[in-house]
């Protein structure tokens, strides 16, 4: 009885050790096969112009992952750009969009970045999104505008300057001025024709577009820093694009001229393949409905 027992007792034993190794080999087995779907992931996005677009089309979910974004409700717009990067293994592309952001009442820099790799950004980490492509940069904060306002949203005729990336900059009270770029000033509950914030924002970037724009360094903040900058574009052909509870609406970038030239470029690295044809249509005036929510 005893032999029996002892016999019972090994069986299980190797039984054990055989499930074991087999796991362990399933869990090796795993691994490599995502890290070879990782790298076959970075070469396709690399080299393949359709998975490009197919990225960028995938960018409207709950994911935190947000489309390029010009006629956003929360904030008027006054600049953009678009800057794209390459290096053997992956690519991404940095928008940036200049803002008088109504919510936080700041003028403020919007970056979103897109690619086969990049560090998490810095704004739905708040609220427990797992991954988020956005980050700002304050350019003039709060108690900044709200020390030189007269009035809600418009600025003190007896205020002469305000300080932008430690520059201290000239301020306008000159409607004429304003109007010969474009600019309406706010009438609305604003009998003295005082500067209102929106404009004061454009009229600035206009100005001083270099302060108004992301540095080299602020860019590459949240992209892997060995990618190198093919280009940047500064005027583009753009449609609305974003989503509505996990649902894309709008155009998605895959089915117009702007991003299949720019996944040309991504893939080839090769600037001079950037040879639009649609007349350009980021700069404000052409999205005057941002910021009036």
């Amino acid at each position: 009885m005893k032999n029996w027992l002892i016999v019972i007792m090994f069986c299980f034993i190797c039984l054990g050790c055989l499930q074991n190794n087999k796991k362990e080999e399933l869990e090796d087995s795993s691994i490599s096969d995502i890290r070879i779907n990782q790298n076959t992931m970075k070469i396709n996005l690399n080299n393949d112009e359709k998975k490009i677009l197919q990225y960028l089309d995938s960018c409207v979910s709950y994911s935190g992952i947000i489309f390029m974004d010009l006629d956003h409700g929360y904030g008027y717009l006054s600049g953009s750009r678009l800057t794209l990067y390459k290096n053997t293994y992956s690519w991404a592309i940095v928008f940036e969009k200049t803002v008088y952001d109504n919510r936080r009442q700041e003028i403020v820099i919007e970056l979103n970045f897109f690619g086969s790799d990049f560090k998490e950004g810095e704004a739905l980490k708040k609220v427990g999104r797992v991954k988020s492509n956005v980050k700002y940069i304050t350019l003039v904060d709060y108690i900044t505008l709200n020390e030189i306002s007269d009035g809600f949203e418009l600025v003190d005729k007896s205020v002469d300057s305000i300080k932008v990336r430690g520059e201290l900059l000239k301020i306008e009270h000159n409607p004429k001025l304003y109007k010969e770029k474009g600019i309406d000033i706010m009438d609305f509950d604003n009998p003295n024709k005082q500067i209102d914030f929106v404009a004061l924002t454009r009229y600035l970037d206009e100005e001083y577009p270099d302060l108004f724009r992301a540095s080299k360094e602020e860019k590459k903040s949240c992209i892997d820093s060995s990618l190198n900058e093919i280009m940047e574009i500064d005027e583009w052909y753009h449609k609305l694009y974003n989503g509505y509870l996990g649902y894309p609406l709008g155009t998605p970038p895959s089915q117009y001229e702007t991003f299949q030239l720019i996944s040309k470029v991504l893939v080839s690295g090769d600037s001079t393949l950037w040879q639009p044809t649609l007349k350009p249509n980021n700069h404000w005036k052409n999205w005057k409905n941002a910021g009036r929510m």
